[in-house]
């Protein structure tokens, strides 16, 4: 039964690889049919962008919102929503922070004696890069906890104002 083990992780990493492509072109193809597309990472005010906070789901609209008032207040900031876990779209993560000055990435989940899923992976996939942004890890919203507007727009503060001085920094936590 373990002869083909091996073979068969193999050929699932590839089939993975692959994938990232696929669900690329199958979106292209989506927007020519029905005119809107979703891209696999989806950029808001990023070509510009000094600062840039990557976001998941539904916090995406909030963070719109924060950067709209960054940048009302002189912050270069955008902001980058990531669809994507598996196959991670490793491309299209270097190609929008390159440039970028800090990014800062706003997890709603914790890897228990780590940090947050988002932040461990775009680190892992800019660390090859010659020239790559220092990058804060958030956590945020744990348990539900809702985000405002005005706790993103501190995260985008603390990443436009100060190198990282740790892998977490919590928000919205009330801790003795």
């Amino acid at each position: 039964t373990d002869a083909w083990y091996y073979e068969l992780q193999v050929k699932m990493q590839r089939a993975m690889e692959r994938a990232l492509e696929v669900i690329v072109k199958e979106d292209e193809l989506f927007g020519e049919m029905f005119g809107r597309s979703y891209p696999v990472v989806e950029g808001y005010r990023a070509d510009d962008a000094e600062y840039l906070v990557f976001v998941s789901s539904t916090i995406a609209s909030t963070t719109r919102d924060a950067v709209d008032r960054a940048r009302s207040e002189g912050i270069r900031a955008g902001s980058a929503k990531v669809r994507l876990l598996r196959p991670f779209p490793k491309p299209q993560i270097r190609s929008i922070a390159r440039g970028k000055k800090r990014l800062g990435v706003i997890d709603r989940n914790l890897s228990y004696g780590s940090e947050g899923a988002f932040f461990t992976e775009i680190k892992s996939c800019l660390y090859r890069e010659p020239e790559r942004p220092e990058i804060h890890g958030f956590i945020a919203g744990l348990g539900g906890r809702d985000v405002t507007v005005d706790a993103v727009y501190e995260m985008i503060k603390i990443t436009a104002e100060k190198s990282p001085a740790t892998d977490i920094n919590w928000q919205g936590a009330k801790l003795a």
